[in-house]
């Protein structure tokens, strides 16, 4: 699967989940590291856990999504919230 259709699928996921992250953070000052890292690991974490119940391929889409996931966040959280966010 190549990496843009991994990242369209997960793009409702992560856009929840940045949404969350901000939610959680709301009024903590220089907080776009870990809300990052948040999302980046809530991803991989589901991605992970449904190589257990899959038939396969969920860890082949793991490891290429792991590459281009911190974009994937950054474009996706500056969609949302505009100009401001930072790499």
């Amino acid at each position: 699967m190549g990496w843009l259709n991994i990242a369209l699928q997960v793009a409702p996921l992560v856009t929840k989940l940045v949404v969350m992250a901000e939610e959680m953070a709301k009024g903590q000052p220089k907080s776009g590291a870990d809300k990052k890292q948040f999302v980046h690991q809530s991803v991989m974490t589901i991605l992970k856990g449904a190589e257990e119940v899959t038939t396969g391929g969920a860890h082949e889409t793991a490891t290429a999504l792991e590459k281009f996931l911190p974009d994937t966040i950054d474009s996706i959280a500056g969609c949302i919230f505009g100009a401001g966010v930072n790499k």
